[in-house]
């Protein structure tokens, strides 16, 4: 989870798919056998056309009666095509009950705190697996690093076949949150090589801060590179990102993390029964009838019950709103 998104990276640091907190819906699944299986799950997934990458494991507990019961997230179409399935999905002969929820934001920004429902057993986390480097006695020392372009020194090579010194590399993974261009690739036969680097790679040349780090700034250059599909929760210093739609497909949507309501299609407050460009063109009026107002505030005041504008031109200071006498 990066900044109240769900984000699942491929080689490169390369984002494949990114939910925002303000789609996440949470679901949770009771009723579950205490020995289910990852493999039980994917068919019931199947069988309403879900695509299992899109749901994201959070916890897991016993429940008094000896069952489990699962809390997944989840984007709204997919948790609202699952539970509207509650009552009639079975298990084992079990009844799955599911409740869905808007998500509230969980914890950092750990790159452990969510599992993909892809880990060999369900509720247990998937393993981290390290890609070592060739054997070190069989690389030659007079190949060329990429990076310094000297002899290799204490040799590692990548899945593209490249060889790099082992300072080298590290030092390229390490600075690239300064570089920031991403996917990472290798960068041998003159920049042309362009295979990226393994997420296993980058996590054995990485501390897991400087990982983190690394996770955040790939997820920030996604984001940025997409400025009409990405926009900024209308609170400031708020990270919470949403999804831009058109105007016939706007909606309200609500912040995760700090409640603000926004339009997905103008960014402005929401504006249930007018179209955004109606709502703009009204925003508008009012602010121009606002600051004619301001400019006259010695004689120009809205009236404390109606609101209309009353212009003084003469006389004493009483008013009678006739709307309400």
């Amino acid at each position: 989870m990066i900044q109240g998104s769900v984000v699942t990276f491929t080689e490169g640091l390369y984002v494949l798919n990114l939910t925002t907190g303000f789609e996440l819906c949470t679901l949770r699944i009771e009723n579950l056998p205490s020995d289910v299986h990852n493999i039980e799950l994917h068919a019931l997934f199947v069988e309403r056309d879900l695509e299992v990458d899109h749901f994201y494991f959070v916890g897991i507990k016993k429940t008094t009666k000896g069952m489990l019961e699962a809390k997944l997230v989840t984007d709204k179409q997919s948790a609202e095509t699952l539970s509207s399935a509650s009552g009639s999905l079975r298990l084992r002969g079990s009844i799955l009950k599911i409740e869905m929820s808007t998500a509230r934001v969980v914890g950092g920004s750990g790159a452990t705190l969510w599992q993909g429902l892809t880990a060999k057993r369900f509720g247990k986390p998937t393993s981290r697996t390290k890609t070592h480097g060739s054997d070190k006695n069989r690389l030659g020392t007079d190949q060329v690093c990429p990076i310094c372009y000297d002899n290799v020194l204490n040799p590692f090579q990548l899945n593209c076949g490249h060889i790099y010194c082992s300072a080298c590399l590290r030092h390229f993974l390490d600075s690239a949150v300064d570089v920031n261009q991403f996917p990472l690739t290798c960068v041998a036969d003159d920049g042309h090589c362009q295979v990226p680097v393994t997420i296993s790679t980058i996590q054995q040349f990485l501390a897991p801060a400087s990982f983190e780090l690394l996770l955040k700034a790939a997820f920030n250059f996604y984001v940025s590179q997409r400025p009409t599909e990405f926009k900024f929760c209308r609170t400031p210093d708020c990270t919470q990102i949403y999804r831009f739609t058109s105007q016939d497909a706007a909606m309200k949507l609500r912040c995760p993390s700090c409640s603000k309501e926004v339009c997905s299609a103008c960014g402005d407050e929401p504006h249930e029964g007018s179209t955004c460009d109606e709502f703009k063109r009204r925003k508008a009026e009012e602010e121009q009838t606002n600051a004619w107002v301001a400019a006259r505030s010695e004689r120009v005041k809205k009236c404390p019950q109606c609101e209309v504008l009353i212009e003084k031109k003469g006389g004493c200071n009483r008013v009678t709103c006739w709307l309400v006498s």
